[in-house]
């Protein structure tokens, strides 16, 4: 998945931005392409948050995890 994303980003900063988006996310091509790394990151965060139900565990018998240790 990282490998992925290397490659996503390396091929968009080969594409002009400016021309493409203009300079209204920004006034560079780095800050351009930060503030798309930014928002694909806010929506994998936000599909997995919203894809992932959470469980409670319960445990119906009871363990102790008391250990003594004795020096002799």
């Amino acid at each position: 998945m990282i490998a992925i994303g290397h490659l996503f980003g390396y091929g968009l900063g080969t594409i002009d931005l400016l021309s493409v988006f203009g300079t209204t996310p920004g006034d560079s091509q780095f800050k351009q392409l930060c503030l798309i790394a930014a928002f694909t990151l806010f929506i994998a965060v936000s599909v997995t948050s919203l894809a992932v139900e959470e469980r409670v565990l319960i445990s119906t018998r009871y363990t102790c995890s008391c250990y003594v240790l004795t020096l002799s």
